[in-house]
């Protein structure tokens, strides 16, 4: 019974846009979740969001929105 308290949480993945990096040299893009901060790794943004979901934020990082 305490392994069940001892489990790791899973994250509920959520990625703003404007933590999306740059396509790199072999073409895949690099989205952190904000929440975790594991980056995943993908061809495009899209395949990315089957972990998680998007939360906005597709202005510049100096105007984030707050919580």
């Amino acid at each position: 019974m305490f392994k069940w308290f001892s489990k790791p949480k899973k994250c509920a993945h959520e990625f703003y846009g404007y933590d999306m990096e740059s396509r790199d040299e072999n073409g895949n893009v690099h989205w952190p979740c904000s929440k975790c901060k594991k980056v995943f790794v993908a061809e495009c943004g899209l395949d990315i969001l089957r972990h998680g979901k998007a939360m906005g934020g597709w202005g510049l990082k100096d105007r984030r929105e707050t919580k």
